[in-house]
């Protein structure tokens, strides 16, 4: 910043050399008296044409940082109407809460949450998901619960509770727990939550993160080109999601063995291709689709599936889970340790373990990198580009209803509407998004 009485000639004179771009004049009125100011945004420098109190200027600064971060919508509309600006956080949204991500710096740069295992492995749960969890009820009303899971091979256990505020900061509610990195400082996990803010998306396209809020782009009342593509479901259990599940049912395959079966039936894109099944607490998804493209790049496709809730109809409960695994799984396409990740899964070293359904596994050993004498073909090596889709399978949706109802205002149509728009928005930086249903 430059202030004094060689602000005239110096600062016009030099720093801004009369015709240089990037900077800004403003003239500012206030009730003692008006002052010229300027911003040169290419050089990040500040400047003003004359003294003020230091109180005024105080004032002065901090209102324009909040209005600069914080800028109020001016009566003609936003200056620039496509871009999604954060407004600051002063309530909590009313709607539930879809998901909940750590902060993509957190993952994989070797973060270990003591005595339970790696960051990169937790699932972070918020609102009434984290209470189901076991988290305590929020001390006032501005509070989010939150909860911290890892899987203990059997199952997901809670690892740590806490809370976050409207200013972002987060707080243990239970047993405090840390985290390290290799043999560094001790780090407590809500200091590293307040300091790394996770983002948590909620239901009606509002996210959420650290103060910072950013509302839907728009109210969604129809389904995105594409996004949903119906299927017939002939001879399959939709009430079943597992091969388990539906043989002690009897009443068809599972949507499991269908999502399976019509995968591997797909027409071969590339020169290789595999299908890696990872259900279970902790999953990167119920289903990967790996597939070496002739361009070099390689596929890496995400799907989810959940059990139908009843016959096809319009039910956001069928959605609620699946699409809060949809968006979490979005890190996985630009996860330096995908490969390795997958690597010990299908080692049965990391749970849940990854079994190959179809493709030669003898070959995929090799691109994971688990053959010390072919390692220079290995995708951790070879670093391919990645295309991915990510895909929800729920048999329970009907499209020809969920058209329908929607077009006609119908609440749970335009509830899953805005999920499925929440979750493309919410991946579509990464990975392209799609829904299999029923017609």
């Amino acid at each position: 910043m430059f202030a004094g009485s060689s602000i005239e000639s110096g600062l016009r004179g030099t720093d801004t050399a009369q015709t240089a771009l990037g900077h800004a004049m403003a003239q500012v009125a206030g009730g003692s008296g008006a002052f010229t100011a300027g911003v040169s945004t290419g050089k990040s420098k500040y400047w003003e044409t004359r003294y003020t109190p230091l109180r005024m200027y105080e004032d002065f600064v901090a209102d324009l940082a909040t209005r600069y971060w914080f800028p109020t919508v001016a009566p003609s509309g936003p200056l620039l109407p496509q871009i999604n600006r954060g407004q600051r956080l002063v309530t909590w949204p009313q709607a539930a809460v879809l998901a909940a991500a750590i902060d993509y710096a957190l993952i994989g740069t070797e973060w270990t949450i003591d005595g339970a295992g790696s960051l990169d492995l937790a699932d972070l749960l918020a609102g009434a998901e984290a209470l189901a969890q076991g988290a305590l009820p929020q001390s006032a009303p501005d509070r989010l619960p939150l909860a911290l899971l890892l899987s203990d091979g059997t199952g997901m256990v809670v690892v740590w509770t806490g809370e976050a505020d409207l200013l972002g900061v987060v707080t243990s509610t239970g047993q405090p727990a840390t985290a390290r990195r290799s043999h560094s400082t001790v780090v407590d996990i809500a200091d590293m939550l307040t300091e790394r803010p996770p983002t948590v998306f909620f239901a009606d396209g509002v996210t959420v993160r650290g103060t910072e809020l950013f509302p839907a782009p728009s109210t969604v009342t129809t389904l995105p080109d594409g996004l949903v593509v119906p299927h017939v479901w002939t001879g399959v259990d939709i009430g079943a999601e597992t091969h388990a599940r539906a043989a002690a049912r009897g009443l068809g395959i599972s949507v499991h063995e269908w999502i399976e079966s019509h995968l591997a039936g797909r027409p071969l894109r590339g020169t290789a291709r595999w299908i890696l099944c990872n259900d279970g607490p902790g999953e990167i998804a119920d289903h990967i689709v790996i597939e070496e493209m002739p361009s070099g790049q390689v596929q890496v496709d995400l799907w989810h599936s959940k059990f139908a809730g009843g016959a096809p109809g319009v039910r956001v409960t069928d959605f609620e889970v699946v699409t809060a695994q949809a968006i979490k799984s979005r890190r996985w396409p630009t996860d330096r340790q995908l490969w390795s990740r997958l690597g010990d899964r299908l080692e049965g070293r990391e749970h849940p373990p990854a079994i190959v359904v179809d493709g030669d596994a003898a070959q995929l050993r090799v691109v994971l990198g688990l053959e010390p004498t072919a390692d220079e073909q290995s995708f951790a090596k070879r670093k391919p580009a990645i295309k991915s889709t990510i895909g929800i399978v729920q048999p329970g949706l009907s499209l020809a209803q969920l058209e329908t109802d929607s077009a006609a205002g119908g609440v749970s149509a335009v509830q899953i509407v805005q999920l499925l728009a929440t979750v493309r928005d919410a991946v579509m930086e990464v990975a392209d998004a799609v829904v299999l249903a029923s017609p």
